[in-house]
């Protein structure tokens, strides 16, 4: 989460929600971790790893920062 307020230049009183989705679909990853923004209105983003595998430079290319 430190790293999502880090790169989006979060005012800290804007709530980041983090969590894993298993997927059973045809095609889908096995794990995709979803970071919902909190804000007005809410931001939804999505990455094809486990939380604990993501990298602070999976997050610069999810959200297409610096």
């Amino acid at each position: 989460k430190a790293w999502a307020y880090d790169l989006l230049k979060l005012d800290p009183d804007i709530d980041i929600s983090d969590g894993q989705l298993q997927c059973t679909e045809p095609d889908c990853p096995p794990i995709e971790t979803v970071i919902t923004v909190l804000s007005q209105p809410a931001q939804q983003y999505k990455i094809h790893k486990a939380l604990d595998d993501i990298e602070r430079d999976d997050l610069i290319r999810l959200f297409h920062t610096e």
